[in-house]
C-alpha cells in the first residue's frame, strides 16, 4: 500500500498540533494567584486608614490566605511590621474566586508594600476522613505573594 504524501503531511500537521497544544497547556505556572491593590478606605470615624487588596486565584486548587508582614521603605530597607502577621482571612480562596481583603495601613505619605502566605489546600478522601476525623489538609506548597510598592 503506498501512501500518499498529501495523507503524510495531514497526520504529521495533526500530531505536531496536538503537542504544541499539550505543552501549552503543561507549561501553564504552578500558582497564578494575582494580588491587586484597589485603593484606600476610611472607618466610620475617620481615625483609621484601611488599605483594600483583591486577591485572584486562576488556578484549580483552593488556597488557605494568611496575613504576612507589612513592609515599610526606609532608607536602611524595607523594615517588617509584624503586628497582624499569622491572621488567616476567611474562607479559603476557591479556584476562579477571589477575595477582598482590608488592612489597617501605614501611614500614606511613606512607600510600603503587603505581603500574603498562601497554603496549596487538598481534600483527603473520605476513607482517610474517617480514620483521621478532619477532611482539609495543607501541603507543603507555600507561596508568598507581595503586592507592588504603594504610596507617594
Amino acid at each position: 500500500m503506498k501512501l500518499r504524501p498529501r495523507y503524510i503531511a495531514v497526520v504529521v500537521s495533526l500530531i505536531m498540533s496536538v503537542t504544541v497544544a499539550l505543552l501549552a497547556f503543561y507549561s501553564r505556572p504552578n500558582v497564578a494567584v494575582t494580588l491587586t491593590f484597589a485603593g484606600y478606605t476610611n472607618d466610620q470615624t475617620g481615625l483609621y486608614t484601611f488599605a483594600i487588596f483583591r486577591l485572584s486565584n486562576h488556578t484549580r486548587h483552593i488556597f488557605a490566605c494568611m496575613q504576612g508582614p507589612l513592609e515599610v521603605k526606609s532608607q536602611q530597607g524595607w523594615l517588617e511590621d509584624n503586628e497582624h502577621t499569622g491572621f488567616q482571612h476567611r474562607p479559603n480562596l476557591e479556584p476562579g474566586k477571589h477575595m477582598t481583603i482590608t488592612l489597617l495601613s501605614p501611614p500614606t505619605n511613606k512607600i510600603w508594600r503587603a505581603n500574603f502566605v498562601l497554603h496549596k489546600m487538598t481534600i483527603r478522601p473520605t476513607w482517610q476522613l474517617k480514620i483521621m476525623g478532619f477532611r482539609w489538609q495543607t501541603t507543603p506548597n507555600t507561596y508568598l505573594i507581595r503586592s507592588a510598592e504603594i504610596g507617594n
